[in-house]
C-alpha cells in the first residue's frame, strides 16, 4: 500500500506540473480526486475485522481509508480522455477479481463526440446502472445499499452515449464481462441503462445487465439482471427515492432460472442548505444464491434499516454519522469466530471532491 500511494502521489505531481504548463496554453488538462475516511465499529466485531457483505464501508474498529482517487481529464476539441488511479479498502473488495497490475485502475478511457448528441466511449469506466452514485459523496446515505453493491461499479468495453435532450439520456455499452476489466471468457456481455427527467421534481432510470461470465471451460448461464428507480422532490428540503431490482440466471446444466429480488427506499431531509438526515430501508431476497452462497435454507435473505445525518460544510465535503442494523432468517453475519442471524454498526466519515 505505501508502494502504491508513493507512486500515486508522483503520478500527481507530475499531472499537476504539467497541467500548469498546458494551463498557459490550452487550458484542456484538469486534475482532480477523491478522499473518503471513516472508522466503523460492528456491535459483532467479527474476528477478522471484516464486516459481513460490506463493501463501503468494510472495516471494523479501525480508522481507514474507503476509497482515494486521483483522475486526469483531458480534452481537445472533440476528443477526451480520462485517466483514474484508485486505492483503499473498498479497491481491496470490489476489485479482488482482477489481475494485480490493474487493480488500482479507476479509469482508463478515450471519448470522441460523434456529433452532439452521440458520444463513444472505450476503455475502463463507471457502470453507472443505479440511482446511487459510486461516490458516497453524491449520495443521502454513506454505506451501500446491497442492490447498488451487487450490481457493476465498473465496466470496460464500448460505449455509446446518446443524449437527444437535456431531460433524457441512454447509455449502450458492449462489454467483457459483469464487473470486468479482464475478460475470463470469449462472450461479451450487454448493459442499458436509461435516465428521464421528468420535470424539476421527478428523476425515473432503468438499468441492466445481459451475459454469461461463466468461464468458456463450464455451461453458459446467461444473467438478465434489471435495476427501475425513481427519485422525487416532493419540497425544497424533503426527497424520497426507491429502487426495484428483478435478477435473473439461467440454472447450471438445467432448465429455469434462479431469482433475485430486491427493494430499498429512503426519505431524506433537510434542515438547512448543510445539515440533513436520511432513514433508509431495505429488503433482499435471493434464496438460490446468485450473487452470495451462504449455504443457509434461505439463501442471502435479509432486511436492513439506518439512520443518517450529514453535514455538509462546503459542497464538496461531507461528514456523516450513520448507524446501520441488519436481520436475517439464517445466521449469515460474522460475529466474534461464530455467525448470527442480525448486525449493527456505526460508522463516522469523511469525504472531500477536489
Amino acid at each position: 500500500m505505501r508502494d502504491l500511494l508513493l507512486v500515486m502521489f508522483l503520478c500527481l505531481t507530475s499531472l499537476v506540473s504539467f497541467a500548469q504548463d498546458e494551463n498557459k496554453t490550452q487550458g484542456n488538462l484538469k486534475i482532480s480526486g477523491f478522499v473518503d475516511t471513516y472508522y466503523t465499529y460492528s456491535f459483532n466485531t467479527p474476528d477478522d475485522k471484516n464486516i459481513g457483505f460490506a463493501t463501503q464501508p468494510a472495516r471494523h474498529n479501525e480508522f481507514n481509508l474507503n476509497w482515494g482517487i486521483l483522475q486526469a481529464d483531458y480534452e481537445q476539441g472533440k476528443l477526451q480522455a480520462s485517466l483514474a488511479l484508485q486505492a483503499g479498502t473498498f479497491v481491496r473488495n470490489n476489485y479482488a477479481g482482477e489481475a494485480a497490475f490493474i487493480r488500482n485502475i479507476y479509469l482508463a478511457n478515450v471519448s470522441y463526440q460523434v456529433f452532439d448528441q452521440l458520444k463513444v466511449t472505450l476503455g475502463i469506466r463507471e457502470a453507472a446502472i443505479n440511482l446511487e452514485d459510486n461516490l458516497s459523496i453524491y449520495n443521502p446515505i454513506y454505506s451501500r445499499s446491497f442492490a447498488s453493491d451487487i450490481m457493476p461499479y465498473y465496466q470496460s468495453g464500448l460505449a455509446f452515449v446518446w443524449t437527444p435532450s437535456e431531460k433524457f439520456s441512454l447509455d449502450l455499452s458492449i462489454i467483457n464481462g459483469y464487473q470486468r476489466i479482464q475478460d475470463n471468457n470469449s462472450a461479451k456481455s450487454l448493459a442499458i441503462t436509461a435516465k428521464y427527467q421528468l420535470n424539476d421534481q421527478l428523476l425515473i432510470g432503468y438499468g441492466n445487465y445481459i451475459g454469461n461470465d461463466n468461464p468458456d471451460s463450464l455451461a453458459s448461464q446467461v444473467s438478465f439482471f434489471n435495476d427501475f428507480y425513481a427519485q422525487y422532490d416532493i419540497t425544497e428540503k424533503l426527497q424520497v427515492a426507491a429502487t426495484i431490482e428483478v435478477n435473473a440466471r439461467e440454472k447450471f446444466n438445467e432448465a429455469g432460472v434462479d431469482l433475485a429480488f430486491d427493494f430499498f427506499a429512503w426519505l431524506r431531509y433537510k434542515f438547512t442548505e448543510k445539515l440533513s438526515a436520511a432513514i433508509f430501508f431495505e429488503t433482499y431476497r435471493d434464496p438460490e444464491q446468485i450473487f452470495i452462497f451462504t449455504g443457509t435454507p434461505n439463501g442471502f435473505t435479509l432486511n436492513t434499516a439506518s439512520l443518517n445525518v450529514a453535514y455538509r460544510p462546503e459542497e464538496n465535503i461531507a461528514i456523516r454519522l450513520e448507524s446501520k442494523f441488519f436481520n436475517a432468517p439464517d445466521n449469515i453475519f460474522p460475529k466474534e469466530n461464530q455467525l448470527s442471524d442480525t448486525d449493527a454498526f456505526v460508522s463516522l466519515s469523511m469525504a472531500l471532491k477536489f
